[in-house]
């Protein structure tokens, strides 16, 4: 358990895969793994209300059957949603981070994940038989071939939930430090009163021409996805670090929303009562850390050198990098202080 305060625990066992994890593509089907595009018209009507949609894959799959979890305590490092915010959205990185914290939710216990996938071709990794079933997996036989039946979930629900995870902590971060650059990323339409936020992908940010969008409102990076709009947010004159702010806190209510947390008392070692915070799902950990940082109990900041995330809490107010980080800038400044004397003492 990470103690945050005197007044409230925040409790979150979460758990990895014994194997880790793979992408892999897939079929939508029945939970028994007959896919739905050789269903009948009756069974394929049954089923309608299960399946609403079928999802774009790959889907991020269990490397091998086994009944092992690994559990951890994510929260133990005010850093994980700092973290999950500044990698790569690609399928590797996506797979490394999955092996090291585990799935973003509970594939099983979501009601959002009411999907089956059959998979193929089948290989067992683990050496354990093939034929067992856990309610998260089954073997299933077709045309000789041995398939997987289990609940995935698709790339595109990580590259959105990074997506909105990483934008609200770039505005934070701008917001932080009057980032003109604000003024590029968000949007007022003085007519109707409202702001607008146009997401941009942290890793893509140096592509875009601020002094251009300053100059041509045409000019809009080609991977700029649709903008969104600040609610409440009604000023008599446009502020671009609060509207960035209203943003990330509407983003913080939204999300928890989605994937809540639930509260306890418990009683400490004297006797007295406490409140226990238990996240539902990593992401659900990783907004409250969000939250927590909004408030001030939880305090970051990038070092200065290698831009890599530090908590404060061992810190002094004056930190700004790290020992090692400074030392290597001091080298580096005394190399080329050295190479100068050099070139200024040859004839």
């Amino acid at each position: 358990m990470e103690k945050i305060d005197l007044t409230y625990e925040l409790s979150f066992p979460w758990h990895k895969h014994q194997f880790g994890y793979k992408w892999a593509d897939a079929a939508p089907c029945s939970p028994w793994g007959e896919p739905y595009g050789e269903m009948d018209g009756g069974d394929l009507e049954k089923y309608k209300g299960i399946i609403p949609f079928a999802l774009d894959g790959p889907f991020l799959v269990e490397k091998s059957f086994s009944i092992m979890r690994f559990p951890f305590e994510p929260l133990a490092d005010n850093r994980l949603f700092a973290w999950f915010s500044d990698i790569i959205p690609d399928k590797e990185s996506f797979v490394r981070w999955a092996d090291e914290y585990g799935r973003l939710v509970d594939v099983e216990g979501n009601a959002q994940y009411s999907y089956d996938f059959i998979l193929s071709p089948y290989t067992d990794e683990s050496g354990l038989n093939v034929g067992l079933s856990t309610t998260t997996r089954r073997i299933v036989e077709r045309n000789g071939l041995l398939y997987q039946v289990t609940k995935p979930d698709p790339l595109s629900f990580w590259k959105q939930e990074h997506r909105d995870l990483s934008l609200a902590v770039m505005l934070w971060e701008m917001a932080l430090k009057d980032d003109p650059r604000l003024n590029g990323i968000l949007e007022w339409h003085e007519d109707p009163g409202r702001a607008y936020v146009y997401p941009v992908p942290r890793h893509r940010l140096t592509e875009v021409d601020f002094r251009r969008i300053g100059k041509d409102r045409s000019y809009s990076p080609s991977f700029v996805l649709p903008p969104r709009r600040i609610e409440d947010y009604r000023p008599q004159r446009f502020n671009a670090k609060r509207a960035a702010l209203t943003y990330v806190r509407q983003e913080i209510n939204k999300k928890m929303r989605l994937y809540p947390l639930y509260i306890r008392f418990d009683t400490d070692e004297n006797g007295g009562i406490h409140r226990v915070i238990e996240p539902t799902s990593l992401l659900s950990a990783m907004w409250h850390q969000f939250f927590l940082a909004q408030t001030g109990e939880i305090r970051l900041r990038r070092c200065s050198v290698c831009g890599k995330w530090e908590d404060m809490k061992t810190h002094r107010e004056s930190w700004s990098k790290h020992k090692n980080c400074a030392n290597y800038q001091r080298l580096k400044k005394s190399r080329a202080k050295k190479r100068e004397m050099l070139n200024r003492d040859r004839p």
